[in-house]
């Protein structure tokens, strides 16, 4: 696992594959080590496939030594969170409804991902249906955040967050409904992006919420979360097999400062901060006005109401999706999952159009207020992660809020992009900018300058 110690970001992997420096199933390999040492007390996986692994990394070399074209992520282990279906993998949604579920086709993105001979190592772990949280009768153990494994790893993508800050694998997708990559993304000190609405396609990915979930990237750096990105924009010829590249790189774009920038700091959250994390944002405005980019004197004043949108909307359309299944068989479905998907039952379909119709009016609002480069800067989460809770108590809704501002963004559309920017008592921090749907490029160059800002606090954690 020395490998490792040099090789730790997917940008760093790549090049050094191109190079002849290693192999792909050196590296591979050097994963696989990774994982056995570390799951006991990580949890990550839900599910590893070696051989799978080790004979794709093989193809990858094959196909470096023949001298064909290959992408940047051919012979890269990475993992899929356990919602997203891999041909040949089992694909449970961490539920003991679908526990013998083996997906029979690649969910899309992961599809994409294949063609361009990315090693999927395994499925990692995620919140039951990405909604519910573990309890004695989960399927299988939450991952455990590798900073203090007595801390949250957040969710629902946990176990892509922790796979990735502890250097198991490069990069890992997630998705992301109302924060559930950008939670585990800050809490464990990595980069996690919800791309824009529609960017990535959620064909063959359990839904959560039609209108609200996004598959998107997490890695170690914005650099390799641009990678992924391309790779998973990536058009693929189903008759052929062939790649066409998307009509722009996120990765060239990703350290290119845009035109005409702006940025609102949102400050809604400030009193809730530890002094620490409302040091970093501080920093982070001086970052960006160091780049060029004008702080707008302005305030975001719909936050709370699309926040409380995108719940209304996430939740009847959760409801609608399982209300059949959970009707059917309620002792499959956690506790946790079973309470939070019956409030979907209470929103009447006036309450859903009305929803609707209040957020498309709010896009508009939020969409002429902001010029195509313009963010939002904000905390991702309300300080580190918290401890633990305690399993089989009462339900706490209250807790849900700990993880801080993140709804909205999905209501909105656009890009939203979780950078780490500090520590706390041991723990990471993170901020998060937020831009109009459409303007991923524009948010990961502007990340990628504020991320260098802060690059002390992307080291994998002590002990890993």
């Amino acid at each position: 696992m020395a490998i490792l110690s040099e090789i730790d970001t997917l940008a760093k992997a790549s090049l050094a594959l191109e190079r002849g420096e290693i192999s792909a199933v050196e590296l591979t390999q050097a994963c696989l080590d990774r994982c056995e040492a570390l799951e006991p007390r990580l949890s990550s996986f839900l599910a590893l496939e070696p051989e799978k692994a080790l004979d794709v990394a093989r193809l990858a070399d094959a196909g470096r030594r023949s001298g064909d074209a290959v992408s940047a992520i051919a012979g890269v282990p990475l993992a899929v969170k356990d919602i997203i279906d891999v041909e040949g993998m089992r694909s449970t949604g961490h539920s003991r409804l679908y526990a013998q579920r083996l997906a029979s086709r690649d969910a899309e993105v992961v599809a994409r991902l294949r063609a361009q001979g990315a090693v999927i190592v395994g499925k990692v772990t995620t919140n039951e249906f990405a909604i519910g949280a573990h309890d004695g009768d989960a399927l299988a153990p939450n991952a455990r955040n590798p900073w203090n494994v007595d801390h949250t790893p957040g969710g629902s993508s946990s176990g892509s967050g922790v796979s990735v800050a502890s250097g198991e694998v490069f990069g890992a997708l997630g998705t992301d409904t109302g924060g559930s990559i950008r939670v585990p993304a800050a809490f464990n000190g990595i980069v996690g992006l919800k791309p824009s609405r529609g960017l990535v396609s959620i064909r063959g990915v359990m839904p959560l919420s039609e209108s609200m979930d996004n598959v998107g990237p997490m890695a170690r750096t914005v650099e390799d979360v641009a990678i992924l990105l391309d790779a998973m924009t990536f058009q693929v010829n189903q008759g052929t097999a062939e790649t066409v590249r998307a009509l722009e790189s996120f990765h060239a774009r990703a350290n290119a400062i845009p035109q005409n920038a702006s940025y609102i700091r949102v400050r809604d959250f400030d009193h809730l901060l530890p002094e620490a994390h409302l040091t970093a944002l501080d920093k982070a405005e001086d970052v960006l006005e160091g780049c060029g980019v004008r702080r707008k004197r302005s305030h975001f004043k719909d936050l709370e109401e699309l926040d409380a949108i995108s719940a209304v909307i996430a939740t009847a359309e959760s409801w609608s999706y399982h209300r059949i299944r959970i009707a059917r068989y309620p002792e499959l479905y956690g506790r946790d999952a079973r309470i939070k998907l019956h409030i979907g039952a209470l929103i009447s379909g006036d309450d859903y159009l009305l929803a609707r119709r209040r957020q498309a009016e709010l896009v508009r609002s939020f969409e002429s207020e902001m010029g195509a480069s313009d963010i939002l800067l904000l905390p991702t989460t309300i300080g580190p992660a918290p401890k633990l809770s305690k399993t089989g108590g009462m339900v706490n809704f209250q807790r849900w809020t700990h993880a801080g501002p993140n709804g909205f963004a999905n209501a909105l559309g656009g890009p939203a992009l979780a950078i780490p920017c500090g520590l706390e008592a041991g723990l990471p921090l993170s901020l998060q900018i937020i831009g109009r749907n459409g303007s991923d490029a524009q948010v990961l160059g502007l990340g990628h300058h504020l991320a260098r800002a802060f690059a002390q606090s992307s080291a994998i954690p002590v002990g890993f």
